[in-house]
């Protein structure tokens, strides 16, 4: 029966040990996968020579196949030492590490070999009456010098794995201890066997061992490598991502988010309690809906939270019937996008109207230039010349306001807003003006706001508007204040005012009495640092013009007021 069943153990030992030895050599990149394989091969040698040791009737047979189970013994011990420290360290096989292993395990096999003439690895042998075990033997001063180097040799490579393992990271713990442990488990018998604290046959106890342990140490050298180190990065990279990353079941409850996707959310989720819109709920429910009953993925931009855009990618998880049981969610920040896509849709804006300026505008004073021109040289009489060579003069003045506008509409989109302090921008801007006997009163409260360097042609625009169409204006005035958590400036004047039919195109290209370019221009200004201007003074009692500043674009306003009678040289302006 026992015959039986150590075939069947050599059968099973030998199918596992090959299958793990061929698939750790294809498939691992570790250095330690050839200490690995030979241990395997090593252990099918041992296990096959003591059954047919086992099964020979003489002497002879007997210690011939000894020789091989022997070989298989040495094989074990330097395989297994290389394979430890290997596994523990970064060590490489060098001539000393070689020659620590082979000298001894060679000299030790011709020792085997020749023993019939010098007895000095076993005394006597014969063949035991107990037939498992196979001959006994009196062993001589080799065996036992052997046996005590195999015996360091393997404590020694079991130290080493305990080392590793108590510097072993969390993260690693586990599978460096089960490789300690299967060592420990394959170590034993061989101790066992070498201080005889069992009459069980050695191979027996090899089989044992060696069936115990091998697939333990494939699982805790081998598998990080070969099945669990790309799960185990991608769980890094989800954690690490600068995307936020949710998954979530077919209710929509939240089973996995990483750091970045909790940052977004307005408290932390509880995983397999809360919903997405519970934590989240400026996600577009949309988006969720589509998912249900569909393998396709969704790709669109979202204002996720207040002021920032994501790319949101949504795919369906499908179980093995293609039905939905839940979704993964990736969030990629495109604010930067989204802004550029803005301000190149502003840019667009500004060349087409640039170019609708500088082609219509320019094109009709050419054409009035022209004309004049001729008719200027089909006259003779002196004053009729003049006339036309008049008209013509004021025709090129046209085209180069026309042009001058052009320039600072243009220069503007290249310029970032600058904090700029509003009283001293009013008095540059009224230096440049000839107010006359109109008295300029600035109460600002010493604000300053984030706007173009062009926020000074506004202000300069105001009051030349006033001075020339207001008719009678005694006071032009400045007031800062804050209302519903924005800054007014407004700016007023006591003249004739603005007609209530002109109103509703007031801040329109081309309305006005002159060029019709300066409000306009003004509200372009003022818009592009995110500004607005509107009009609401009523007519014959004074024109009333009011600048909102958004929260964040205005600073150090504080409570007070100062009337302001100053002579600041004026800086660059265009009228």
């Amino acid at each position: 029966m026992l015959e039986i069943s150590m075939i069947i153990m050599a059968l099973v030992l030998t199918a596992i040990a090959s299958s793990l030895a061929v698939g750790v050599w294809t498939k691992s990149r570790r250095d330690y996968r050839k200490p690995f394989a030979l241990l395997m091969i090593s252990e099918m040698m041992v296990l096959w020579a003591y059954a047919m040791d086992m099964f020979s009737v003489d002497i002879g047979s007997k210690l011939f196949w000894n020789n091989f189970e022997f070989l298989g013994y040495v094989g074990c011990v330097a395989s297994f030492f290389l394979f430890a420290v290997q596994y523990s360290s970064d060590i490489k096989v060098n001539r000393p590490l070689a020659a620590l292993l082979i000298v001894p395990a060679a000299l030790m096999m011709i020792a085997v070999v020749t023993n019939p003439y010098h007895n000095l690895v076993y005394l006597t042998t014969e063949v035991s009456s107990d037939y498992y075990r196979s001959f006994d033997a009196t062993y001589g001063p080799l065996f036992y010098a052997y046996m005590a180097y195999s015996i360091v040799i393997m404590l020694s490579g079991v130290v080493s794995l305990v080392v590793r393992f108590a510097r072993a990271s969390n993260a690693h713990r586990i599978r460096v201890g089960i490789t300690c442990l299967s060592s420990i488990m394959a170590v034993a018998p061989v101790l066992i066997n070498y201080t005889a604290m069992t009459s069980m046959p050695g191979g027996l106890l090899y089989a044992i061992g060696f069936l115990s342990a091998d697939l333990l140490l494939f699982v805790g050298a081998f598998s990080f490598e070969l099945f669990s180190m790309v799960p185990f990065e991608l769980e890094r990279v989800m954690r690490f991502t600068s995307g936020g990353v949710f998954i979530l079941d077919d209710e929509d409850i939240i089973m996995y988010q990483n750091p970045t996707a909790e940052s977004l959310t307005v408290r932390p989720a509880t995983p397999y309690q809360d919903r997405l819109t519970d934590v989240l709920p400026s996600f577009p429910l949309g988006i969720l809906a589509v998912a249900k009953g569909t393998s396709i993925g969704v790709n669109e931009f979202h204002e996720i939270v207040p002021g920032r855009f994501f790319d949101v990618t949504l795919l369906p998880i499908l179980d093995y019937a293609s039905r939905l049981i839940g979704k993964t969610i990736t969030l990629r920040e495109v604010t930067d996008q989204c802004r550029a896509e803005a301000e190149a849709i502003s840019a667009k804006h500004t060349l087409d109207l640039m170019n609708s300026i500088t082609h219509h505008d320019v094109f009709n004073q050419l054409t009035i230039l022209e004309g004049n021109l001729i008719m200027a040289g089909k006259k003779t009489d002196p004053a009729s010349m003049q006339k036309h060579i008049d008209a013509s003069y004021q025709a090129a003045l046209n085209i180069q306001k026309q042009m001058q506008f052009a320039r600072d509409y243009q220069e503007m989109t290249k310029r970032t807003p600058v904090w700029q302090d509003v009283e001293y921008k009013i008095l540059e801007a009224s230096t440049a003006l000839d107010l006359k006997n109109i008295r300029l009163s600035v109460d600002t409260k010493g604000v300053e706001i984030l706007a173009d360097l062009l926020l000074e042609k506004v202000l300069y625009n105001l009051m030349h508007n006033s001075i020339t169409h207001g008719g009678k204006v005694d006071n032009v005035r400045f007031v800062a204040m804050e209302v519903d958590g924005k800054l007014e400036l407004i700016y007023t004047d006591d003249g004739a005012g603005i007609d209530a039919k002109m109103k509703s195109a007031l801040f329109m290209k081309g309305v006005g009495q002159n060029s019709g370019l300066g409000l306009f221009l003004s509200r372009e200004i003022l818009e592009h640092s995110h500004m607005t201007i509107t009009e609401n003074g009523e007519p014959g009692r004074g024109a009333r013009f009011v600048i909102r500043v958004p929260k964040g674009s205005y600073r150090n306003f504080t409570v007070g007021q100062s009337t302001i009678s100053s002579s600041v040289q004026p800086s660059m302006l265009t009228s």
